[in-house]
C-alpha cells in the first residue's frame, strides 16, 4: 500500500488516508501493517488525532469511529470484558486532553509513559475520578522530585508517606485517601507489567476518617418544591430544566449519569418511565421515575420532538440563545450553572451543587419510610453506611434535642 502523499506511508499518513476512503473497518485488517510500524498505544492515538484533524474537517463521527477502532485493537487483549470500545475511546480522550505524563514517569521511558496512560484510560471508569486519580499522581511525582528523587524506581515508602501528610494537611480525610488510593493504583498497574520491582504506595497508610454525615447539603422538601417549580415551563429549556431536576431528585442520579442519558435507555412502563443510569464503576442500575417526574420528562421529549425517539442524548445542551437544543448532551457544568440560576429563582440563598439533589433524595424518602435497603439499590451504594451518610434526619432531631435540653 502506498501512502496518499506518494511513497512508504507514515503512521499518520496511514490513518489519514483511511479516514478519507471511509475505511473504518479495515483497521482490523491492517493491523499487522500498523505493528510493522511500531505503534504503540500513544503514537496511535496521536496519529488518529492528527489524522483527524487534517482530514476529517466536518466529519467529527466519522474521525471518532475511526479513533475507537484503532484503540480497540490496541488494547482488545488487556481490557476487562464488559468495557465498550467508545467507553475507551471516551476514556483515553478524556485523559489524553491537555495532560503531560508526570516528570519522572516521562523520563522512565516509553513503555512506562504507555503503560500510565493505558492504566488512566482502560482501568479507571469514571471521568471525574480519572481526572482526579491523574492530578494526584501528578501532585506525588511534584512532591518526589521537589524531594530531589532522580528517578521512578527511586520513590520509597518514606516518599510517599511524607507526600500523604503533606496531602492530609491541606485536602479532606476521604480526598487524601482516594489520592492514595490512586498513587497505590498506579504503581500496582507498573509493577504487574515488570516496569517497576514494587509498589511503594502499599505500605503506607492513609488518613482515618470518622464522618457521621458526608459533606454534602441537603434541601429541604419546601426547598425542593420551589426548585422544580422555578423553570418557566412555557419554554423548551424550562421544561429541560425541570425535567432534568426531577429525574436528579427522584432517581438519585449523579450527574454524570443524568446527562449521560440517551433515548435508548428509557423504557416506557404503563404509568411511569424507567431510566438505564450508568453510574460509577460500571455500575449500570434500572431505575424507575415516579408518574409526575415521568409525566414532566415526557412533557419535556414531546415539545423537544423525541418523544419516541431511540437515538441521540436526553438532556441537550442549548443552541445559541434562542430556545433551542443542539445536539450535543449537557455538561456537569452546565447543570451546575442551571442549578445556581435556578435557586436564585426560587429564592433558595444558600450554595448547594448537582449532588445535593441526590442526597436530598434519599433523605426524603427515607424521612418517608422508605426502607434502607431499598434507597441503598436506588442509590447504587456498595454499603448500607455510605447511604446512611446522606441521611440528613438526625440533623433535625439533633436541633430538637438541643432546644430542648435548654428549654
Amino acid at each position: 500500500m502506498t501512502g496518499p502523499y506518494g511513497g512508504d506511508p507514515s503512521a499518520t499518513e496511514v490513518l489519514a488516508w483511511k479516514t478519507r476512503e471511509n475505511l473504518v473497518a479495515a483497521v482490523d485488517a491492517e493491523a499487522e501493517r500498523l505493528r510493522a510500524l511500531g505503534l504503540g498505544l500513544r503514537d496511535l492515538a496521536g496519529a488518529v488525532v492528527e489524522a483527524a484533524s487534517r482530514q476529517s474537517a466536518g466529519r467529527p463521527a466519522e474521525a471518532r469511529m475511526l479513533w475507537r477502532e484503532a484503540l480497540r485493537y490496541k488494547l482488545k487483549a488487556e481490557l476487562p470484558a464488559d468495557v465498550t470500545a467508545r467507553a475507551l475511546a471516551t476514556a483515553w480522550a478524556d485523559a489524553r486532553v491537555d495532560a503531560r505524563a508526570p516528570e519522572l514517569i516521562a523520563a522512565a521511558g516509553a513503555a512506562v509513559v504507555e503503560a500510565y496512560w493505558t492504566w488512566l484510560a482502560a482501568r479507571v471508569r469514571n471521568p471525574s475520578t480519572r481526572k482526579s486519580y491523574r492530578l494526584a499522581v501528578e501532585s506525588l511525582m511534584t512532591f518526589c522530585v521537589k524531594d530531589s528523587v532522580a528517578r521512578l524506581e527511586d520513590v520509597t515508602p518514606r516518599a510517599v508517606a511524607a507526600w500523604m501528610e503533606a496531602e492530609t494537611a491541606r485536602l479532606s480525610a476521604s480526598t487524601a485517601k482516594s489520592a492514595l488510593s490512586a498513587v497505590r493504583g498506579m504503581f500496582g498497574a507498573l509493577v504487574r507489567d515488570g516496569l517497576l520491582e514494587r509498589n511503594p504506595a502499599l505500605e503506607v497508610s492513609g488518613p482515618r476518617r470518622a464522618a457521621r454525615q458526608a459533606a454534602t447539603p441537603a434541601l429541604t422538601a419546601e426547598e425542593a418544591r420551589r426548585l422544580l417549580a422555578a423553570p418557566d415551563v412555557t419554554s423548551l429549556v424550562g421544561l429541560r430544566d425541570r425535567a432534568l431536576i426531577a429525574v436528579m431528585l427522584m432517581s438519585l442520579a449523579r450527574v454524570s449519569a443524568a446527562v449521560g442519558l440517551r433515548l435508548g435507555d428509557l423504557r416506557r412502563g404503563e404509568r411511569r418511565t424507567w431510566l438505564l443510569l450508568r453510574e460509577k464503576r460500571g455500575l449500570r442500575l434500572d431505575v424507575p421515575l415516579s408518574t409526575e417526574a415521568s409525566a414532566w420528562l415526557d412533557a419535556y421529549l414531546a415539545e423537544a420532538g423525541l418523544l419516541g425517539a431511540r437515538e441521540g442524548w436526553v438532556f441537550r445542551a442549548a443552541a445559541g440563545r434562542a430556545d433551542l437544543l443542539g445536539e450535543r448532551p449537557l455538561q456537569p457544568r452546565n447543570v451546575h450553572h442551571m442549578l445556581r440560576r435556578r435557586a436564585r429563582q426560587a429564592g433558595i440563598d444558600r450554595a448547594f451543587g448537582s449532588h445535593a439533589l441526590r442526597a436530598t433524595g434519599i433523605t426524603q424518602m427515607l424521612e418517608r419510610g422508605v426502607r434502607l435497603e431499598v434507597v441503598q439499590r436506588l442509590a447504587g451504594h456498595a454499603s448500607p453506611g455510605t447511604t446512611r451518610l446522606y441521611d440528613r434526619r438526625s440533623d433535625a432531631e439533633l436541633l430538637a434535642g438541643v432546644d430542648t435540653a435548654w428549654l
